[in-house]
């Protein structure tokens, strides 16, 4: 059957079925990490009238927000309503964006190939996976919502402002929804079909969308300040060397959407804090391929719109995570769920492209096309494979932490934080073997030496814990837990 023939509901049903497959194995996982915190151990979510008595107001996030408490009430406590919901988002992600590349392009094949890299993309596990992340994945299903009625209000203000109301709903759902209104204006600027009624309205429409941007804007700066004590990560970095970092963190997530193979919450990446601040190699080639992808927008916007509009979409959606402003990780695989669909475009239109110079080479163009065939299968097989052992990744929070240990041995706080979940679970022992293990590669952790000295006073090793919380101290004069622990310790040194 040639693929024209294929209705479009039958291709929204193969995306539909293969998303689902993919992430089936990850709905029954755990609450881990920052889930606890999130969910079961705050009450304020727990009571779903006193929640919107009390604590609902809009503010950007507010729908994640309101939505746990909804899912902790009808999933009954459990884990697994929080996980539905995830794949239930991503799926309508996939399919709302082979309509919109549909749409654009007007190329069912293209849309097709575009939305299945992004389905089977195992980047996106941590998003999908991890109930936390899953802001991402819901700040997406508005985003591409919002941009399907954007592009379809060609000359129409109803579309226009229900196009404004998704973005709206983006945005309350998510600090990511400040891009739509540029994407939007770059959208007309450079993609939007000309007609009279079109310009006509156009004043009109930027100079709202402008508004709407200086809002969000506000609203994120005033966000940001608000958790300052929460954006550790970044003040490693200062002046130049923060420069550097944002330049070199840009080819590094050029690298993990090409080759996702590793999967981790800290990226050993990030915390190499000497090396990554430092001019070298790295830094040029990314400076060489920011340069690149610039050039290859303006030159492609004639012929191959489609390639220059990946890339807008992809550089648009990834700044608020690009750490011009600082956010509170600087790789995080979970930021890169939005921004992935621009990467995904990309790959359909060189793969396209490849399939047309194979056309037309006559005399082996049959060999060839089964070359190519098992070759675009082969690669999108390794990424569906990827997806389905990521997911495992999130159903425990031991194995969590052990996966991100065996993908990046020298990312230090995944060690801390592994010895922290074996003194929960009271096994004593592997929260010190670890704990010793994350010291030995760096060993200025105040927080890790309260750790060991909290072991160390549950054994009843006095003096040892005395002396870790001396050396917390050494690390941090004002470190306030090292303080209070050290007062509560003083009776017990002779």
């Amino acid at each position: 059957m040639q693929f024209e023939k294929i209705p479009s509901w039958g291709l929204v049903v193969v995306l539909g079925v293969l998303s689902i497959l993919l992430y089936a194995n990850g709905v029954r996982g755990e609450f881990i990490i920052d889930d606890r915190q999130a969910i079961m151990e705050k009450r304020s979510v727990h009571d779903l009238r006193q929640y919107f008595l009390k604590e609902f107001s809009l503010r950007p996030g507010i729908i994640w927000e309101a939505s746990r408490a909804v899912l902790w009430k009808v999933g009954n406590h459990g884990a697994f309503a929080f996980h539905l919901l995830n794949l239930v988002l991503h799926v309508g992600c996939v399919i709302l964006l082979f309509f919109l590349i549909s749409i654009l392009f007007c190329n069912r094949l293209f849309a097709f190939l575009s939305a299945l890299i992004f389905a089977v993309h195992p980047i996106h596990a941590e998003a999908v996976s991890w109930i936390s992340a899953g802001h991402n994945v819901l700040v997406s299903v508005f985003f591409i919502a919002a941009m399907i009625l954007y592009v379809k209000a060609h000359t129409s203000r109803g579309l226009f402002f229900l196009s404004l109301i998704s973005a709206l709903f983006c945005f309350l759902s998510g600090s990511a929804g400040v891009t739509l209104p540029v994407l939007f204006i770059a959208y007309d600027i450079w993609f939007r079909p000309r007609s009279v009624d079109y310009k006509r309205w156009r004043t009109f429409r930027w100079t709202v969308l402008a508004l709407l941007s200086a809002l969000c804007l506000v609203s994120v700066a005033i966000a940001i300040i608000g958790r300052n004590t929460a954006i550790y990560t970044i003040f490693h970095y200062k002046g130049f060397g923060h420069f550097v970092v944002v330049i070199k963190a840009f080819a590094y997530y050029c690298k993990i959407l090409y080759l996702p193979i590793q999967r981790g919450l800290y990226h050993s990446f990030a915390y190499q804090t000497t090396h990554i601040q430092s001019l070298s190699p790295i830094f040029f080639v990314s400076v060489g391929i920011i340069v690149i992808t610039i050039a290859a927008f303006f030159r492609c916007l004639a012929k191959n719109p489609a390639v220059s509009f990946g890339i807008a979409w992809f550089v648009i959606t990834y700044l608020p995570v690009s750490n011009i402003v600082p956010v509170c990780n600087i790789i995080a695989e979970r930021y890169m769920y939005l921004p992935s669909a621009g990467f995904a475009m990309i790959m359909a239109f060189l793969f396209l492209k490849v399939w047309g110079i194979i056309n037309q080479q006559k005399s082996r163009v049959v060999i060839l096309r089964r070359y190519a065939v098992a070759a675009v299968t082969l690669y999108l097989a390794s990424y569906g494979i990827l997806t389905l052992k990521h997911n495992q990744d999130y159903n425990d929070i031991v194995t969590y932490w052990e996966t991100n240990i065996v993908n990046f041995p020298d990312g230090y706080l995944a060690y801390n934080n592994l010895a922290g979940t074996f003194y929960e679970m009271g096994d004593r022992q592997q929260a010190y073997i670890y704990s010793w293990m994350n010291l030995a590669m760096k060993p200025d952790q105040p927080g890790a030496w309260c750790n060991l000295g909290r072991i160390h006073r549950d054994n009843r090793e006095y003096a040892q814990a005395i002396a870790c919380y001396k050396k917390a101290l050494e690390y941090d004069k004002s470190f306030i837990i090292a303080k209070q622990a050290l007062q509560d310790m003083e009776r017990y040194d002779k």
